[in-house]
């Protein structure tokens, strides 16, 4: 009888082992027990991502963050003459009068200063409104006046 483990020339052939695919572990949750975000988003997370060398012919790309804002000079010149037009005794009307055209341009060429621009039109608005409101009640005035004086012990 001859046994396999008696002949020393003879070697058992090693069984191939499967190898076992990895298990997969269980996710770890963030903060709030939200799963964790992607390797390229945690690599935002730690900063800006850099922009490539500029290339002679190309144009700069803008920086990251806001937008520049819209200019908003004939608004803001709207809003602030006609609020002059409140404020300044004698020359209010006029100052009004320009609040008032500024906003009409404005409204044309920003339209992002609505709230501005449209603060100097109703403003304007209603400080011509009552200048025109004042002169009519000084001219009644003046012509009830000139009307009794002209019957009066002085007049002829």
């Amino acid at each position: 009888m001859s046994d396999a483990t008696s002949d020393p020339q003879q070697t058992p052939e090693p069984t191939p082992i499967e190898p076992t695919p990895p298990v997969n572990p269980p996710p770890q949750y963030g903060a709030y027990g939200q799963p964790p975000a992607s390797p390229a988003a945690q690599g935002y997370r730690q900063g800006y991502a850099q922009q490539p060398p500029l290339q002679p012919g190309y144009p700069a790309q803008p920086p990251y963050g806001y937008p520049p804002r819209p200019p908003r000079g004939l608004s803001i010149a709207s809003m602030v003459l006609s609020l002059a037009g409140v404020i300044v005794p004698y020359l209010g009307l006029l100052s009004a009068i320009a609040g008032v055209i500024t906003g009409h341009m404005a409204s044309r060429r920003e339209p992002a200063g609505r709230g501005f621009w449209l603060t100097g039109i109703i403003v304007g608005w209603v400080v011509i409104g009552l200048y025109l409101l004042i002169g009519v009640i000084v001219a009644i005035v003046i012509a009830v006046s000139a009307s009794q004086s002209g019957s009066g012990a002085y007049g002829g």
